[in-house]
């Protein structure tokens, strides 16, 4: 089986929902086939996007092999080199040669997205590709390190990504003619909640401790006074 192209979601369906029995030995839900497919989507529109190919180059998550290339940019055997991109703290990226897993056939790469997006430390991607929560996804798989993703922050980096599937499963769900099974829910910025302490230049925890202090000092003084 191939894809056809970026839009192909329908057969990206098929071959996704195939894999996924393959793999896991079980008929996937309808939003776990959906969530893999924007993934797949996202990260290399079904190996349609630069710089993976059908032809000789066919990686449908954009796995990478775990080593950068040499000074020659050489990869290991079954690996291509091609640039990726990692953030930094002030939200910039630093680009980078990395080597990428290059599969012979669409199905083994789809069997390799659903390994590694379910096995060896991500097991915890499985109940959110199953009920199709693009945040818990998101979340789960920045957690385990498939992504570094863009921003400056760690809950930048997540909400970016969550987007983005999100946005993946609705352009695949147009294109099936299906209705989209994905969700979206973002939670808050946690930085954000931070409760007032004094350590952190709150007027009211550093008004509670002065006014403790002040009660103190004037019983010790008429303390003092009741002794003389």
């Amino acid at each position: 089986m191939k894809l056809t192209s970026s839009n192909d979601a329908t057969g990206a369906f098929e071959l996704f929902a195939q894999a996924w029995q393959r793999v896991r030995g079980a008929p996937p839900t309808g939003a776990t086939v959906q969530s893999i497919a924007a993934v797949s989507q996202h990260e290399s529109w079904f190996s349609h996007g630069r710089p993976f190919n059908p032809d000789d180059f066919i990686n449908l998550g954009a796995i990478q092999c775990g080593k950068l290339p040499t000074k020659e940019g050489e990869c290991p055997p079954g690996c291509k080199a091609a640039p990726d991109s990692k953030p930094n703290r002030d939200g910039s990226q630093t680009k980078y040669g990395a080597c990428f897993k290059a599969s012979d056939s669409f199905e083994d790469a789809a069997d390799l997205v659903v390994k590694n997006l379910t096995t060896n430390g991500r097991e915890a991607c499985i109940p959110f590709l199953v009920s199709g929560d693009a945040w818990g996804l998101a979340d789960a798989m920045y957690r385990t390190r498939y992504y570094q993703g863009f921003g400056a922050t760690d809950y930048e980096r997540k909400v970016g990504y969550a987007k983005a599937i999100y946005a993946a499963a609705e352009k695949n769900a147009k294109n099936a003619k299906v209705d989209n099974a994905v969700t979206l829910q973002i939670p808050p910025d946690p930085a954000q909640n931070v409760p007032p302490t004094p350590e952190n230049g709150s007027d009211e925890g550093g008004g509670a401790l002065l006014g403790v202090a002040a009660l103190v000092t004037a019983i010790l003084a008429w303390l003092n006074h009741r002794r003389r």
